[in-house]
């Protein structure tokens, strides 16, 4: 491996799992002492979340680590560290601080159309996606939003100085101005890529945190469309906001899971086993939605056209079923329910053994 593609791996793998770029940091001194700088950070940050906790509650924890962000000075902005600074680091405290464990869930019924519906068990992971209902970083219960003015120049057009704007980004504050900026640095098509890839990314994470699910999605559907079309991250958490919707954004739900499985390479250990069977899930989940849909339209305007979408989306959702299936029995859970829906859309000789 190159420099540059450890520097980002440091900045995307979990810190459990450093130990596998060993090979290159024995050699290397300078990655090798950012790797330390790394598990130094990360150390240090689990201690003061659990301290400030300990000693003064969720809400003034947030009010202290606030206070304390806005005396460090400013890291040197890397390609898709920041990202990974801002929502390992910033975002847990803001849960933390408002009591708030930001989830994504399935339904918990699949809604087999007739009578044999299947019961899923809520699939619930902590994502750094809005939650649903999106919930402000700081809820109404907690301390009073400190509304004081954050002192920044004022960036214009594409001259944009993005490490003094990675602390109002992380807290939701950025001025109109200051998001125009981004903008404008992020949709600029012959500028450099890793400044509009930082830039997109701030612009997701101040989103967030300002709670503006609305703008949060755009920004992450021009990042996948016009910045990095194979985020798995970024469509692993879209896929997860749209599941919630019903029907009406199930092909996409399919599309998304379908492109972030084939970046599915990048995750490792636990991540990989969780999101991989999440991603299975959710497509299988999406299909049955749409032959549910189908279903019922062939029952109200029975043709030949809503039979053979009915049987289409039938046939799609027993293969993502018994994808699903063939991936739960890998890992070792639970194959009754997508052996279950595979049944349901196929039949045994299928689906084989539960």
């Amino acid at each position: 491996m190159t420099c540059d593609q450890v520097r980002d791996a440091l900045m995307e793998i979990a810190v459990d799992e450093i130990g596998s770029l060993e090979p290159h940091l024995s050699e290397c001194e300078g990655c090798r002492a950012l790797a330390e700088r790394v598990r130094r950070t990360d150390a240090q940050v689990g201690r003061s979340i659990d301290s400030f906790a300990d000693r003064e509650g969720f809400d003034a924890a947030f009010a202290r680590a606030v206070e304390l962000a806005a005396h460090q000075p400013p890291a040197a902005p890397v390609h898709r560290g920041w990202i990974a600074a801002a929502v390992g680091i910033g975002l847990v405290v803001a849960a933390a601080a408002a009591g708030v464990l930001f989830v994504q869930s399935l339904p918990t019924n699949l809604g087999l159309p007739g009578k044999d519906a299947v019961a899923v068990e809520t699939v619930s992971e902590p994502v750094d996606g809005p939650p649903a209902p999106f919930a402000p970083a700081v809820g109404p219960a907690a301390q009073p939003r400190d509304e004081r003015p954050v002192e920044l120049p004022q960036p214009i057009g594409t001259h944009v100085d993005l490490v003094q704007l990675e602390a109002p980004a992380l807290l939701g504050r950025l001025e109109p101005d200051q998001i125009a900026s981004l903008e404008a640095l992020a949709h600029d098509v012959e500028g450099p890529l890793t400044r509009r890839d930082t830039a997109s990314r701030m612009l997701m994470v101040n989103f967030f945190s300002a709670g503006e699910t609305a703008r949060w999605e755009a920004a992450i559907r021009y990042h996948l469309a016009n910045v990095d079309l194979a985020d798995p991250d970024l469509l692993y958490k879209l896929a997860l906001h749209l599941a919630k919707r019903g029907p009406s954004e199930a092909e996409e739900v399919i599309e998304l899971c379908e492109r972030a499985l084939m970046g599915r390479a990048v995750w490792k250990g636990k991540t990989y086993e969780a999101r991989v069977y999440s991603l299975y899930k959710l497509r299988a989940a999406a299909g049955q939605k749409l032959w549910q849909q189908a279903e019922s339209q062939h029952a109200e305007h029975p043709d030949d056209a809503t039979l053979a979408d009915a049987r289409r989306w039938r046939a799609e959702t027993g293969t993502y079923a018994r994808e699903w299936l063939e991936y739960t029995r890998v890992v070792g859970k639970d194959t009754e329910v997508p052996y279950a829906l595979c049944v349901s859309a196929r039949d045994e000789d299928y689906c084989g053994v539960p």
